[in-house]
C-alpha cells in the first residue's frame, strides 16, 4: 500500500486528464484503469503525466481519503491497467492480482511457480536465490504462443517492486518494450506489461475487477478471449 502526504498545492498542472478512466466506484473503494507513461510520484519529467493530479481531476476532493487509505495495487510508469485506491481504512482480504505480459519467449506451454528474494543493485531491481528482506513468490502461465512470441498470465498476492519484470528476466524471459528488463528496440518501444484483473474479498463478498487491454497490446493476439484465461 502506498500513501501519501497529500496538500492542496501538490497538484501538478497537467493538460492531459485522460490518463485513467474509473471502471467503477463503491462506498468503500474506487477501481481505475491507468494508461502507460503515467506515474503515482509527484515528479515532473518531459511527457510525465501525473496519476494523483489526474485522480484529483477525476473526483476532487475525495482525493483526500489516500493520505489515510492510500493506493493499492501501485503500477509502474510503464504499465497499463488496473489499481484501487480506498475510500475507507478498510481491510481487504486474500487480494490477488494478475498481469498479463507479451514477450519474446521459446519457451512451449506451461504452468510454473518461482520463488525467490528481490533487492535493488544500483538503479535496478534484481531476482535472487539468496536469502534478502523481500522475498517473493510469482506463479506463472506461458498460454498462446504465435510466431515468436507468447501471452504470459502472471499472478502474486503481495508483490514487490518489479517483481515480474525482475523474476521474468531471471527466467530469460523478455517482455517487449521493457526498456530496463526486456526486449526493447525502436519498433517495440512501449511496454507490454498490463494489469489484468484484481481479486479481493471484503466482508465475504468477492469482488473481481478487469482491465482490458488495449488494441497495441493484443496487435498480435487479436482473435483471443482473455476473460477466458486461467491460472
Amino acid at each position: 500500500m502506498l500513501k501519501y502526504n497529500i496538500r492542496k498545492n501538490f497538484f501538478i498542472k497537467n493538460k492531459n486528464y485522460n490518463c485513467l478512466k474509473i471502471i467503477i466506484e463503491e462506498n468503500n473503494f474506487i477501481i481505475f484503469d491507468k494508461i502507460i507513461k503515467s506515474s503515482f510520484y509527484p515528479i515532473e519529467k518531459t511527457n510525465n503525466i501525473n496519476i494523483i493530479s489526474c485522480i484529483y481531476n477525476l473526483i476532487g476532493e475525495k482525493i483526500f481519503y489516500i493520505k489515510k487509505c492510500g493506493i493499492i495495487s501501485r503500477l509502474d510508469f510503464e504499465t497499463k491497467g488496473i489499481f484501487l485506491i480506498l475510500k475507507k481504512e478498510i481491510k481487504l482480504k486474500k487480494i490477488k492480482k494478475k498481469y498479463l505480459v507479451i514477450s519474446k519467449c521459446y519457451k512451449k506451454k506451461c504452468i510454473f511457480n518461482i520463488k525467490g528474494y528481490v533487492k535493488k543493485k544500483k538503479k535496478r531491481i534484481i531476482f535472487t536465490k539468496k536469502k534478502t528482506i523481500h522475498p517473493v513468490f510469482t506463479k506463472f502461465n506461458i498460454k498462446t504462443k504465435k510466431k515468436k512470441f507468447s501471452i504470459i498470465i502472471c499472478k502474486f498476492s503481495k508483490g514487490k517492486t518489479h517483481q515480474i519484470r525482475s523474476s521474468l528476466n531471471y527466467l530469460s524471459i523478455k517482455i517487449l518494450g521493457d526498456k530496463k528488463y526486456g526486449f526493447f528496440n525502436k519498433y517495440y518501444y512501449e511496454s507490454n506489461l498490463h494489469s489484468w484483473n484484481l481479486n479481493f474479498y471484503f466482508k465475504n463478498n468477492n469482488y473481481n475487477y478487469y482491465s482490458p487491454p488495449n488494441r497495441k497490446f493484443i496487435k498480435y493476439f487479436l482473435n483471443i478471449n482473455f476473460r477466458k484465461f486461467k491460472l
